[in-house]
């Protein structure tokens, strides 16, 4: 649907698709009928001995075309999924301006390859696959019926007796058909359900893990201040220990939320009593479209009664990829950018960079030319979470948590996802109770 669109899927579908499955599981019926022997290959067994050779290779670029659709459709579900919050962050590529429902995905694409490979390896000829293949698809016909059942109900309200008589109708097929297919399992069968076990665990337990992580946060974030009262906060920190000291450097935090402060700077203040300064609050966006105006890219709002702090909203389209590490010097460079620019930060910035740096290189160093203190030092701080387990409870429970740790782990993170340079980024981790 994403890549094609209703229309197009229903013409190919009706008139050509549905017709030509029709003929041919009828020529088969028809051969086997008139020739019983043929049962060990009844389809290229009811082909004319003169087409055999055409219809191979046509047989063989469906199973391409088959192939290519299984692919596309794996990447279609998994930015669903990714969306609805039940896969760890992917890196996703759009490949067409005009449709954003095109996309590629590396990730999926390793995983199809090795468990390709995997299949061909074990299983060595496709008469092995015979069971593998008959569980798969019983089970994607009753699965189907259950979900497109739910879509009545949930969306389309439909009346109870229409629901019960589809269930009747089309259950009682499904069912005898996966249970008839179940005998299978122990003959190669058992490949799609353990992969579908695997896959299915792995997405509700990311998904449990990050709505228990999410409504934590959440929490928390009712006791965050907003932009306006991020003086108050500083003023409260100053009068409670000593002074907040501002940093002659430029601090960036990345925040999900355009009217709280990050979590992050809540974990640093009362620890550093230190601000940088400038001190920029970056928010990214993405829209429905392939790309962004470039005077469209940002909107740079001062926060109110406090020097030297900004908020920073990039917009990108689909298409685009933010480059953090580039995006921001240029701001800061740029007095002329539309919005009002980040140029105004370094005013009064550069002289005291370039008094540190000066410190810093020593009597015996080489002198630092002006152009290498034109740009002062950045640093990104980054949240992370990190999550630990009650030891009271149950080994089950203490399995997913560290089951959901390993995916944490080994998730996309924002400096990949926003293209910042690790040696700039300084994470500040959040211990959350699973």
């Amino acid at each position: 649907m994403g890549h094609f669109g209703r229309l197009p899927i229903r013409l190919s579908w009706f008139p050509f698709t549905f017709s030509s499955l029709l003929l041919n599981y009828a020529g088969q019926g028809v051969n086997l009928l008139a020739h019983p022997e043929d049962i060990s290959n009844s389809f290229y067994l009811s082909v004319p001995k003169p087409m055999f050779w055409p219809m191979l290779v046509v047989s063989t670029l469906a199973a391409i075309v088959a192939s290519q659709a299984i692919i596309t459709g794996s990447f279609s579900l998994c930015s669903q999924a990714l969306g609805f919050g039940y896969l760890p962050p992917l890196k996703i590529y759009h490949t067409n301006e005009k449709q954003q429902g095109q996309i590629y995905i590396p990730e999926v694409n390793f995983i199809l390859g090795i468990l390709t490979l995997v299949v061909v390896i074990g299983f060595q000829k496709s008469a092995a696959l015979a069971g593998a293949y008959g569980v798969a698809v019983s089970g994607v016909m009753f699965l189907t019926s259950i979900l497109y059942t739910a879509v009545l109900w949930y969306n389309f309200r439909s009346a109870w007796w229409k629901l019960l008589l589809f269930a009747v109708v089309f259950y009682t097929i499904d069912v005898f058909f996966f249970a008839s297919n179940l005998l299978k399992v122990p003959n190669g069968g058992w490949l799609p359900v353990a992969i579908g076990v695997i896959i299915s665990a792995s997405m509700f337990i990311w998904h449990a893990g990050r709505s228990k992580t999410q409504r934590y946060l959440a929490e928390r974030s009712q006791s965050l201040p907003s932009w306006n009262e991020l003086g108050k906060v500083l003023q409260d920190h100053s009068n409670k220990n000593s002074e907040v000291r501002r940093i002659p450097s430029v601090g960036v935090y990345l925040s999900s939320h355009a009217e709280i402060l990050p979590e992050s700077l809540r974990s640093l203040l009362p620890r550093t009593l230190a601000l940088n300064s400038p001190c920029i609050f970056v928010t990214v966006k993405y829209v429905s479209v392939p790309y962004v105006a470039e005077r469209e890219r940002c909107v740079i709002n001062k926060i109110p009664h406090l020097e030297s702090c900004f908020h920073v909203l990039l917009v990108y389209g689909y298409m685009e990829t933010p480059y953090l590490s580039e995006l921001i010097p240029k701001l800061i460079q740029n007095e002329t950018v539309e919005n009002g620019g980040l140029g105004i930060l370094t005013q009064n910035l550069l002289p005291s960079m370039s008094a540190i740096r000066q410190s810093l290189s020593g009597p015996s160093s080489s002198p630092i030319s002006q152009q290498t203190i034109d740009m002062p030092l950045i640093t990104y701080y980054l949240g992370r979470d990190k999550v630990k387990v009650d030891p009271k409870k149950w080994i089950g429970h203490k399995l997913w948590v560290a089951y959901y740790d390993f995916l944490l782990k080994n998730s996309r993170n924002k400096a990949s996802q926003f293209h910042i340079k690790h040696e700039d980024v300084l994470e500040i981790g959040t211990w959350i109770e699973l």
